[in-house]
């Protein structure tokens, strides 16, 4: 919500009258969009793992790809 928000005072025409503000302003937005997309992929990793584990226990994915999986998700977060 909060990036939607500040992306609509970009839309605002006065929104240039400043240049430094709106450079901030821009950078604070790519900032947050870059901590969520972090934070979903590290999420989806997360999720992955919880499903392998599940076929790890019934035989269907080996040690290492559990590890490969582990490392991955333990890289993202």
């Amino acid at each position: 919500m909060e990036i939607e928000e500040e992306e609509e005072k970009t839309q605002s025409p006065e929104f240039w009258n400043d240049p430094k503000k709106a450079e901030v302003l821009l950078k604070k937005i790519k900032v947050k969009k870059n901590r969520m997309e972090a934070f979903a992929k590290a999420q989806e990793t997360f999720n992955d793992l919880k499903v392998l584990e599940d076929f790890f226990r019934d035989e269907e994915v080996s040690h290492k790809e559990m590890d490969e999986q582990f490392a991955l998700t333990l890289k993202q977060v």
